[in-house]
């Protein structure tokens, strides 16, 4: 999961959460059921931001997700899987997934399609070798990151116009 994932998801769990004001216990259960303590048998109040910040502070030492590292973010996120919280399956967040994952592979599959038809016979050799000047070595499309796609992407139409100019000015 991104960063980005964490934090939606905890901001989602924290508004599922509630505290008993006896026992202090944290329970995350959805909005229609009765908030009741389990143990002590008492209404639960929502989990006030105070609360939360507070929570933060002693599980990471900082008062803001915002600050958090992803390391950090996991054991926040761990915290309120430990309190009930289950995020729904085709949730919202499940479909951004889905929607991303799907938006790269067909990043990667206009990369390959493009070089295919634009840098000629030696198109994998070339797109190869630039692949790995540009990321350590790395030659895997699958594993580089958005921009680095976008940057390939770029080379490909960049040389694919190029070789057309190149093209017209022989006839």
């Amino acid at each position: 999961m991104t960063r980005k994932d964490y934090i939606k998801l905890i901001h989602i769990a924290r508004n599922m959460t509630f505290r008993c004001p006896a026992c202090g216990k944290l329970i995350s259960k959805e909005m229609n059921t009765a908030p009741v303590c389990n143990d002590c048998g008492l209404n639960l109040e929502p989990l006030s931001d105070a609360d939360y910040r507070k929570l933060l502070s002693t599980i990471t030492g900082k008062e803001s997700s915002r600050f958090l590292t992803e390391e950090e973010l996991e054991k926040v996120y761990q915290l309120f899987t430990g309190c009930g919280f289950r995020p729904r399956s085709g949730s919202r967040i499940d479909q951004v997934e889905r929607d991303y994952q799907e938006g790269r592979r067909k990043t990667i599959s206009i990369i390959l399609s493009e070089a295919r038809r634009t840098l000629g016979p030696s198109w994998q050799y070339r797109l190869e070798k630039f692949i790995a000047s540009k990321n350590d070595g790395q030659t895997m499309l699958y594993k580089l990151p958005d921009n680095q796609l976008r940057q390939i992407l770029g080379w490909v139409r960049r040389n694919a116009k190029a070789m057309q100019k190149r093209n017209e000015t022989k006839f």
